[in-house]
């Protein structure tokens, strides 16, 4: 579109992104009057302006993190306009009649997040884990804290090991930050490697993916347990009716030391 433009768009992102919080910087209006400065309607102004702009201004990230970080200048900025908002609404506080309207106001307001905060405290979408889950879970928090874990990627599926155990995974999907900073050719090929890990019996390309990531520990569906069984790197060391679990020999040993 024509860079004049920009501006103009600009203003109104401005204006949809702040709300209704936008009436607050009104109060600006009479706070540097000589006989009534208020320093904390200044204070709150500047506070919101510049997290706000400041986002818009500057990246915080690596080049291959998508979302910028400085964007928690722009959340803590929203934040702060509530309060802005909150004292341009006490303007109109002056009798019983004005109290409750604004009362009124405040609650039509925070009516849309709240349903929202409890549609969400409340929803009945959870990740399933069992006993058989649990148990290699309670055996991979007992490893040393720097283990690194390889196992299959399900996905939408919890990764027993990062998500639960706390222990390093070679990759893992699921409410991870990682794989945004490795990059996305970086994540395909783990994905790949791991899923070629477990899909062919090539016991030299296994030991090679082992050492290339330093992993102490396998974990996998019992599916592939005969698979694995067979392999001279893997030992295992906890089986029950859905779960087996491999310790790479001689890396765990290291870890020890």
């Amino acid at each position: 579109m024509p860079k004049f433009i920009y501006p103009v768009l600009f203003v109104a992102y401005f204006f949809f992104t702040f709300g209704i919080r936008s009436f607050g910087f009104y109060s600006l209006k009479d706070s540097f009057k000589r006989d009534h400065f208020n320093p904390l309607i200044v204070f709150l102004s500047l506070f919101s302006l510049s997290g706000f702009f400041l986002s818009e201004m500057i990246y915080l990230g690596n080049s291959f993190h998508v979302e910028s970080n400085a964007m928690w200048f722009a959340v803590q900025s929203l934040m702060g306009s509530w309060l802005l908002f909150s004292c341009f609404l006490l303007r109109f506080w002056t009798n019983l009649k004005s109290s409750v309207l604004i009362t009124v106001v405040v609650l039509l307001v925070a009516f849309p997040s709240t349903i929202q905060f409890l549609s969400i405290r409340n929803d009945n979408h959870y990740y399933q884990i069992n006993s058989s889950a649990m148990e290699v879970v309670r055996y991979l928090e007992k490893t040393p804290p720097r283990s690194v874990v390889l196992h299959p990627i399900v996905p939408g599926g919890i990764s027993l090991s990062s998500n639960l155990a706390g222990r390093s995974s070679v990759v893992s999907y699921l409410h991870t930050h990682v794989t945004d900073y490795i990059g996305k050719p970086e994540t395909n090929l783990r994905l790949m490697t791991v899923e070629l890990f477990f899909a062919q019996n090539d016991s030299s390309y296994r030991r090679s993916v082992l050492n290339k990531f330093n992993v102490d520990y396998v974990y996998s569906p019992l599916k592939y347990a005969a698979a694995l069984d067979k392999e001279p790197e893997l030992l295992q060391v906890l089986r029950n009716s859905e779960y087996a679990v491999y310790k790479v020999k001689g890396r765990s040993e290291l870890l020890q030391q």
